[in-house]
């Protein structure tokens, strides 16, 4: 079943599917440097998961993948897109991070790729995946952070939102963004955003080891 609110992105999947990668280097980049801290002995979770790019992208590299999304057409599209580059440790179910039944240590990696600055509550996810972590885990997130002053952007986006047409942004600050991760324990390895002010900052950060 659908996640509540899931209707815009169940629109927005054979677009989204569609859609070509706007800054093909910076994907690349990420790409590589999430894989510098994947092994093959890794469980991942990627919540927001779309259309399963990203996942399936990063299968090879890892033990599993469960892929979340509150769409069921952006999950059906993540299947088809695993079944057919022959992927077959990569899972897709519709779910949320609110709602994931998942214990402490349950991943060694977490992602969230252009998904926290959609959530009602940012924080809150970056504690839950804190907490499913073990010491030394990875959370590695894409987050848009275009900051709290005056952009055109903004006005349309809040009037798409009021009419329930687009989802509710999260007008986060890169300093916002860093903060709450360090306030809830993770260690900031790195963080890089290209040049273009709507373009998404890039974060790997790590669950310190007990001995850390």
């Amino acid at each position: 079943m659908a996640g509540k609110g899931s209707g815009f992105w169940n629109w927005m999947a054979p677009r989204y599917a569609r859609a070509k990668i706007r800054d093909e280097a910076s994907y690349q980049r990420k790409l590589d440097e999430t894989r510098a801290v994947l092994n093959d002995g890794m469980r991942v979770l990627e919540i927001g998961c779309g259309t399963g790019t990203t996942a399936v992208a990063h299968a090879p590299f890892v033990r599993s993948i469960l892929g979340i999304d509150y769409s069921d057409k952006m999950v059906e599209i993540a299947r088809g897109r695993a079944a057919d580059a022959g992927v077959e440790n990569a899972r897709f179910e519709v779910g949320s991070i609110g709602a994931l039944n998942a214990g402490p240590a349950s991943y060694e990696a977490v992602l969230a790729m252009n998904i926290l600055h959609l959530l009602p509550d940012y924080a809150q996810a970056i504690e839950t995946a804190y907490k499913v972590l073990p010491p030394g885990g990875y959370f590695i997130s894409s987050t848009a952070c275009i900051g709290r002053g005056f952009m055109p952007i903004k006005i349309l986006l809040t009037v798409l939102s009021r009419l329930g047409i687009f989802p509710k942004v999260q007008y986060l600050s890169q300093d916002e963004l860093l903060g709450e991760m360090r306030r809830t324990g993770f260690e900031v390895i790195t963080s890089w955003k290209p040049p273009s002010r709507m373009a998404a900052t890039f974060v790997i950060a790590r669950r310190p080891s007990a001995a850390y």
